[in-house]
């Protein structure tokens, strides 16, 4: 079974210090401007309950990868261990549950940079998204696999 790691933990309650920087809000943050545009009788409580709806752990179903930015290089970090591919956009497969916590015609989508660190990659997310259910791009790399979603660092 092949799995989709997304890690949640660096943005989850703190923004980017780069005010320039698109996402620079928490996920939190941004899951609060999202709800305004998810009618009430479809919201959830907490962002990390609506990630497990869309995102859902254990189950296997489609995802979309898209690396959208021209620059589709891998860079490293400052100390040269890690490298990382930016502005990847993961989107899932539209399920019927889904569309239970979802505005109509509408999907979510995930914006991070893929981190290279031994033997695993991993999803670092640093945006979320709305958009139309009806875009798609012929581009896009196809992975069957099951989330797995990381909230919290470990002790």
């Amino acid at each position: 079974m092949s799995y989709l790691f997304l890690s949640f933990t660096d943005r989850l309650d703190k923004g980017s210090n780069f005010k320039s920087e698109l996402y620079n809000q928490s996920l939190n943050e941004q899951y609060k401007q999202l709800q305004k545009r998810i009618p009430l009788n479809r919201q959830v409580g907490s962002f990390k309950q609506f990630i497990e709806y869309c995102f859902p752990t254990g189950m296997t179903k489609r995802y979309y990868i898209a690396c959208p930015n021209f620059l589709r290089e891998k860079e490293s970090s400052k100390s040269g261990k890690v490298q990382y591919l930016d502005n990847v956009v993961v989107r899932p497969e539209l399920t019927l549950s889904m569309r239970g916590y979802l505005p109509d015609n509408q999907n979510i989508i995930l914006i991070g940079k893929i981190i290279e660190g031994g033997k695993q990659k991993h999803l670092e997310v640093k945006g979320i998204q709305l958009i139309d259910s009806s875009i798609m791009s012929p581009h896009d790399t196809i992975v069957q696999a099951a989330a797995c979603n990381s909230f919290d660092m470990p002790p």
